[in-house]
């Protein structure tokens, strides 16, 4: 789903009434920003999308701006239980 930049910014900036956060984790962390992938709840449709976006690192960091494109992908996700495999010390 293709959303426009000010509207994907609410979205992030959980401010906006038609959608929730629902899961948020850091992938990345840079000097001044972090990167995120977020999922989000849209409540009309009660489907979840992901998308990646940066917050300024700091609370001094003036960085409202979470997009660089006019345009931002939301990718729609789902829930899925996954089994993984780990070596660990015994």
């Amino acid at each position: 789903m293709k959303i426009l930049k000010e509207e994907a910014e609410l979205i992030v900036g959980e401010d906006h009434e038609d959608w929730k956060l629902v899961e948020e984790e850091i992938v990345d962390q840079r000097r001044w920003v972090t990167v995120f992938d977020g999922v989000f709840l849209h409540k009309p449709s009660g489907k979840h999308y992901s998308v990646s976006y940066e917050k300024g690192s700091t609370e001094c960091q003036d960085d409202t701006e979470y997009f660089y494109e006019d345009e931002i992908d939301f990718q729609e996700v789902e829930l899925k239980e996954v089994i993984t495999k780990a070596w660990v010390a015994v």
